[in-house]
């Protein structure tokens, strides 16, 4: 298959992503980038939540349950607004939360002034087909057919956990632990929960329902979630938000790295939708430079959308604790400066300083209570705390090329907040992100790093994913510093020359002068277009290429790939035909055999690394091969209908060796029978069992 015929699939990917999420946002009275930006993380939560509340009705999790669920809370959220619209007396106070979207600033950039329409066909153009066209591209590149896989440990969950999901028809975050009955515990599946739903939708097969969902994720939900961060902090200028759609596709660390290292698909996921729950944050305490009509309104969404990001990942909540951190001591600064003035009541900001202290009690305690177990931090300090600093600046993390043109970006966004004094919060949230990187990545194993780290596992690659977040907003702060400057300094450069043209008739001067004044947009929006065009350009680092090499090696299908070569794969594609449904296969997750249940929709014993098994399980595992001999293997082989086992040799996708017993002699065993092979793999049929 092509990347050519996955055009509808993705299509439809787009819709079941966004459309669910639009509908109740619309219904909720949101237009414009609001709606855009929220619809996604709305949809998230609306497939997590009815994946919960589904099972629980003795219903199967399907996309016409989702479906129903969308009508049902996109009604409930109609009926509210109505509600609020007939318990006010005055409309006017009630058209603001019926239909919000007014802004503190409305000023235009000057370089971009003229046509609203040429200039939004401009602003969409640049702020979201650029990074869509990159992202998907290096995507499409990276992963390379339609169909590959990640060649990684954590995909053997994340692939049979959506065709878990399929078949059962239960996707409830609070019973996928391990992917069998006896080990069914919470694993947040919001991410499962999305692919399965693209999955059903489009009949395509679960890798390709993966990667078509993270690339919608990657090159469309990250940069809607940019941009409505920066519209906060810029007041919606078209400038900046064209520079924020360019420089979103600009950093190595997010997107890319969260399906190239792990893979962690739910923090990919998760991550995405971030920015845009802090730009909803700074909504909410009115210390950006954007203001809604209505505070409730952004408030709701921002409940709404969070259930759905604590379901993708929990950490990338926990990361948003951290990163508000100082967007609540900003509106308490705020608000002791106004009292202090006599502009609001002191009362006001003594109930800010309460809530900040509340803030910071409940922080520390989600923070204590999201830690997963200490023995769970594996990952090692890789760097000094001197190195850490220069990944950060250089926008190259875990030892990714330097980015020099981020790196002068970064430079001239901290300038130009530091000369400017206000909205200090954004210098601080780039603190906070960076402080948790260089405390994983260089910091000495030891309480003090695990407390403010354990969270993410110690694990340097999912905190150097979240730079990106504190950072877009810093370097489209200093691209919009620079490309003003260069227009400006320009401007007044051609009008010199016009003014002082000795030889060039007055009537010529005067035109070219008339043009310069009377028609800026044209002239100087060119000009700045192609400074945001070169600045796009320029983004595109070496640090990426070296990201989409590694993704190119990730998910390549070779004959050697560590989780599932060529010959496997092969087999794989051919066990729907041989084993009947309803039975199950035995198989060593490691070597890739768990695959069996994504690829083939066949049960697994063991459809992943980790989990409980019961007694009959346990058998099967050890003793499958001695069926012909050992009188209690036939009784759980029945038990489980488990007649069939998948050699796919002794290479495992992480080191060392993990054999399972049963497993160990199946060529020449009695009562086993060879049922199909492709190069080394081979599909084993027990039937001593049989009779």
């Amino acid at each position: 298959m092509s990347w050519w015929h996955t055009i509808l699939p993705l299509g439809i990917t787009v819709v079941a992503v966004f459309v669910p999420g639009a509908v109740l946002a619309r219904c909720a009275g949101v237009r414009g980038l609001t709606l855009a930006a929220v619809s996604a993380p709305l949809t998230v939560t609306i497939c997590a939540g009815t994946a919960i509340v589904a099972p629980r009705l003795g219903v199967p999790y399907t996309p016409v349950v989702v479906a129903i669920a969308t009508v049902i809370v996109a009604l409930l959220a109609l009926a509210l607004r109505v509600a609020v619209l007939l318990r006010r007396t005055d409309l006017s106070q009630a058209r603001s939360w019926i239909r919000p979207g007014a802004t503190r600033s409305t000023a235009r950039d000057y370089p971009l002034v003229g046509d609203p329409r040429v200039t939004g066909i401009l602003i969409g153009l640049v702020s979201l087909v650029l990074p869509l066209y990159i992202i998907g591209l290096r995507y499409v590149r990276g992963i390379g057919k339609p169909e590959n896989i990640s060649q990684t440990y954590d995909n053997i969950f994340h692939l049979n956990a959506v065709q878990t999901i399929i078949s059962t028809g239960n996707g409830s975050s609070l019973t996928l632990g391990n992917l069998t009955p006896t080990s069914a515990g919470f694993y947040p599946a919001a991410w499962h929960d999305l692919v399965a739903v693209v999955a059903e939708l489009t009949g395509a097969s679960v890798p390709l329902a993966v990667n078509a969902t993270n690339i919608v994720v990657a090159a469309l939900v990250w940069p809607l979630a940019c941009l409505f961060l920066v519209s906060r902090i810029s007041g919606g200028r078209l400038l900046p938000m064209m520079l924020t759609g360019v420089l979103s596709a600009a950093f190595s660390a997010f997107p890319y790295l969260m399906i190239d290292f792990g893979v962690l698909y739910p923090n990919h996921l998760a991550i995405a939708m971030l920015p845009l729950a802090i730009g909803l944050v700074v909504d909410v305490l009115d210390v950006g430079s954007f203001r809604p009509e209505s505070v409730l309104t952004s408030g709701l969404l921002l409940v709404l959308m969070l259930p759905g990001m604590a379901l993708a990942h929990p950490s990338v909540v926990v990361a948003l604790v951290a990163f508000v951190f100082p967007l609540v001591l900003a509106k308490l600064a705020q608000q002791l400066i106004r009292a202090a003035r006599g502009s609001v009541p002191r009362r006001r900001a003594i109930v800010w300083a309460g809530l900040t202290v509340l803030y910071v009690v409940a922080g520390l305690a989600v923070w204590i209570v999201a830690r997963p177990d200490p023995s769970t931090y594996t990952w090692q300090p890789v760097q000094t705390a001197a190195q850490a600093v220069g990944e950060i600046l250089g926008a190259a993390p875990m030892f990714a090329p330097i980015s020099w043109l981020m790196l002068v970006l970064i430079a001239i966004g901290l300038y130009s907040m530091l000369r400017q004094r206000r909205q200090w919060w954004i210098f601080g949230m780039f603190l906070v992100g960076s402080a948790l990187f260089i405390v994983a990545s260089s910091m000495p194993v030891g309480d003090v790093r695990s407390f403010w780290t354990g969270v993410w596992y110690t694990d340097n690659f999912r905190l150097a994913a979240l730079l990106p977040i504190v950072t877009v907003p810093i370097v489209a702060i200093g691209a919009e510093f620079l490309v003003r400057h260069l227009v400006t300094d320009l401007r007044r450069l051609l009008e010199r020359r016009a003014a002082r043209q000795p030889v060039a008739p007055a009537g010529d001067r005067s035109r070219v002068l008339a043009g310069l004044q009377e028609r800026p947009g044209i002239v100087y929006g060119s000009v700045s277009l192609a400074l945001v065009l070169i600045i796009g350009v320029l983004g595109q680092n070496p640090s990426l290429e070296v990201r989409q090499d590694s993704l190119i090696a990730r998910y390549a299908m070779t004959s050697t790939s560590p989780l599932l070569d060529s010959d496997e794969r092969a087999l794989l594609d051919q066990v729907d035909g041989l084993v009947p449904a309803g039975e199950q296969v035995l198989a060593n997750p490691r070597t890739g055999g768990a695959l069996v249940l994504a690829l083939a929709d066949r049960r697994t014993v063991t459809p992943h690394v980790a989990g409980q098994r019961s007694p009959a399980e346990q058998t099967i595992i050890d003793h499958w091969d001695e069926a012909a001999f050992n009188t209690t293997v036939c009784a759980a082989v029945r038990d489980e209908n488990a007649y069939w086992a998948l050699d796919f040799g002794s290479r495992e996708v992480t080191a060392g060796q993990h054999p399972y017993p049963g497993l160990n002699h199946l060529e020449g065993t009695p009562g086993v029978r060879l049922a199909a092979e492709v190069g080394h793999a081979r599909l084993y049929e027990l039937t001593a069992c049989r009779a």
